[in-house]
């Protein structure tokens, strides 16, 4: 699908939807993007291959969940401590930086520089997105030949689809403001975790997001976990028919995942790993 083309899908989906009030509406736009995965599911074009990334934080062995890739959390980036609204040092960070030199991929985590503060635009925003700009391109520049890109980026647009009068104006700034990280990245890491159960509401959640990121033509990796964050879940293990919805949406529609699990986890029985297994066949 052309870049063009994508564009337009995009303004249909975070202009257009943004008006859509009730369920029924939201199924039928969802059954239309649904119908132009089917016919360029790949994020620039015919895709080549899935690949599957192991992003977790497992310490005993394991089975097999994608090959292994680093993330580099924000302490590793930016040092210690809290960062919000403090410019990051050039120096420093090409220096902690440069330890991953000729890793064919790294996945940067950062995130204190707030782009919306209670689904409203930061007051910060602007020179948070400059700020992640920058790590970006000195990344680059120690790390040549290495694929970068955010996790988290772009963000989840749940609240501006769910209340569109009250959210989606500031969200359409976070993404304005973050248009050059979007287009500098290598590879875009949306997050798939999922806080709520509602298996309509996230395919909707889900699609509009995957296409916000395919509109700069980039590779998109959905993070995944078979945990549920937020209040309703508890960071306990999701249910399996929303795991096997994840893992079908995502193989039908994004360029690969990166499987993630939080630090102090243990791999018990894990039994959610046969509901995934559309994921790691």
């Amino acid at each position: 699908m052309k870049k063009s083309i994508l564009n337009l899908l995009v303004v249909l989906v975070f202009i257009g939807l943004s008006s859509v009030g009730c369920q029924s509406s939201k199924e039928t736009n969802v059954e239309s993007i649904n119908s132009e995965f089917v016919q360029t599911p790949a994020s620039a074009g015919k895709r080549k291959e899935f690949k599957q990334f192991d992003g977790s934080r497992f310490k005993e062995n394991i089975p097999w969940l994608g090959d292994k890739v680093i993330v580099v959390y924000e302490k590793q980036v930016l040092g210690a401590g809290g960062h919000y609204g403090k410019a990051p040092n050039e120096a420093e960070v090409k220096q902690r930086l440069s330890k991953y030199y000729g890793e064919d991929r790294i996945v940067l985590d950062v995130e204190s520089w707030r782009m919306r503060t209670k689904q409203l635009i930061d007051p910060l925003a602007e020179t948070h997105a400059k700020w992640y700009g920058d790590v970006l391109r000195w990344a680059h520049e120690v790390l040549p030949g290495t694929d970068v890109g955010y996790f988290g980026i772009p963000s989840i647009p749940y609240h501006p689809l769910n209340a569109p009068d009250r959210f989606m104006a500031d969200y359409q700034q976070e993404l304005e403001y973050l248009k050059p990280v979007l287009e500098a990245s290598d590879s875009l890491y949306p997050s798939f975790y999922i806080y709520y159960d509602n298996p309509t509401l996230l395919t909707y959640v889900w699609g509009a997001q995957l296409y916000q990121a395919k509109a700069h033509g980039k590779p998109v990796y959905p993070f995944l976990w078979h945990r549920g964050p937020g209040s309703n879940f508890k960071n306990e293990i999701l249910p399996d028919y929303l795991i096997q919805q994840l893992c079908s949406f995502v193989r039908s529609n994004a360029d690969g995942f990166v499987w993630w699990s939080i630090s102090w986890e243990k791999w018990g029985d894990a039994a959610w790993y046969d509901d995934a297994s559309e994921c790691f066949n």
